[in-house]
């Protein structure tokens, strides 16, 4: 997979940032604490796994009339979910919504990984390489130091498969189960693809 474009609003210094036609290797230069860091660093937070916590129901034991019910983690794809520890990430610290739009070209090794468990005989169009998949969503808080990303809008070539509008299922090219195939499989491939690669700074 390859990251072609990416815009982000919102995110620590990054007030409206795009990137455009983005290629294999791709050089980011400028003034120090000019925001360089910062682009790696949402890459990262977009594509890593995210976390559902919800309470785990226990049994009541002997004398006990308010047991403690501990949260647990599930983890979840890289499309929506929980993110902890997300202090100090938004602009100016004014707690707005982050969003960001973002399209990734997919290879051949890429395409047989999403559609690996789907009749590839139901798609209109066969699905070639290179293709594009484009996400847009937004990140909000939902408590002192944690967030939740999702992703509204999601297309594979020209094949919506999640939509923030409420449109009648007709509407869409693909059936619910091939629409349903295809996310699991983008989530399969996208999920903590991206990794930052620490450096030293030498002076």
């Amino acid at each position: 997979m390859r990251i072609v474009d990416v815009h982000i609003e919102g995110f620590r210094s990054l007030k409206d940032l795009s990137l455009m036609g983005l290629q294999s290797a791709t050089v980011v230069h400028g003034d120090n604490n000019s925001g360089k860091s910062n682009i790696v660093a949402f890459l990262d937070l977009l594509f890593c796994s995210k976390q559902e916590t919800g309470p785990t129901v226990l049994a009541m034991t002997s004398g006990e009339s308010n047991p403690t019910v501990p949260k647990t983690a599930r983890k979840t794809p890289w499309s929506f979910g929980e993110i902890t520890n997300f202090t100090d990430n938004y602009f100016l610290n004014n707690y707005g919504p982050i969003t960001f739009e973002v399209t990734v070209e997919l290879d051949s090794a890429d395409i047989a990984v999403v559609t690996r468990d789907i009749d590839k005989a139901a798609l209109p169009t066969p699905l070639e390489a290179p293709n594009m998949v484009s996400a847009s969503g937004s990140i909000t808080r939902s408590g002192p130091d944690i967030a939740r990303m999702f992703v509204n809008r999601l297309m594979l070539a020209d094949y919506d498969l999640v939509h923030p509008e409420e449109i009648d299922k007709d509407e869409f090219t693909l059936s619910e189960d091939l629409r349903s195939a295809l996310v699991d499989g983008l989530n399969e491939m996208l999920t903590d693809s991206v990794t930052v690669i620490g450096s030293q700074r030498f002076v």
